[in-house]
């Protein structure tokens, strides 16, 4: 608690952007207590004011993004601009690019905190290693990527084995 109670508004302010409760905020704090010190409390409401016009989010979308990963709070603006660029530019070509930008930054808001030359490295790497392992054009493989974030967490070695595997067991040709 801080004396002048400037702290308690600027956490009522925040819940009020994410659409949190009082005890749904204390508990995003518990699960990341680190996030009360490492928060640039200046810039915060900016952070939370770009994804809201970058991806159009709602005051609950941002603060279901929050419980899911409250680490997208302590990001810097730098690197969430950097990250949505990325992410903008792999998922542009793709059918309803923006939408499946915004769905898999609000179901995987980890994507965020990557380090920006990370992101775009396992972007590149996984949707080639993809294409390779399925025969899939560069487009079809980053259009996987999207509809499964997840898979930017495998290496691009584990995702050909795993291609590999399931070809094998399936009775598939390396061309299905």
């Amino acid at each position: 608690l801080s004396p002048d109670g400037k702290l308690e508004q600027f956490w009522a302010h925040v819940r009020g952007m994410l659409g949190l409760t009082a005890a749904e905020m204390r508990a995003v704090v518990a699960r990341w207590p680190s996030l009360l010190s490492s928060v640039n409390v200046e810039t915060l409401d900016f952070q939370l004011r770009l994804l809201d016009l970058e991806l159009g989010l709602s005051g609950r979308e941002l603060g279901a993004m929050v419980k899911r990963q409250p680490l997208i709070l302590s990001c810097s603006l730098q690197k969430l601009r950097a990250n949505l660029a990325t992410l903008r530019r792999a998922f542009a070509p793709l059918p309803r690019g923006e939408h499946r930008l915004r769905v898999a930054v609000l179901h995987h808001p980890a994507l965020l905190a990557y380090n920006p030359a990370t992101l775009a490295a396992k972007l590149a790497d996984n949707a080639e290693a993809l294409g390779e392992a399925c025969g899939l054009s560069a487009g079809e493989a980053t259009g996987v990527l999207a509809a499964s974030p997840t898979l930017l967490s495998s290496s691009p070695g584990r995702l050909a084995r795993t291609a590999a595997v399931l070809r094998d067991r399936g009775g598939l040709a390396p061309d299905d």
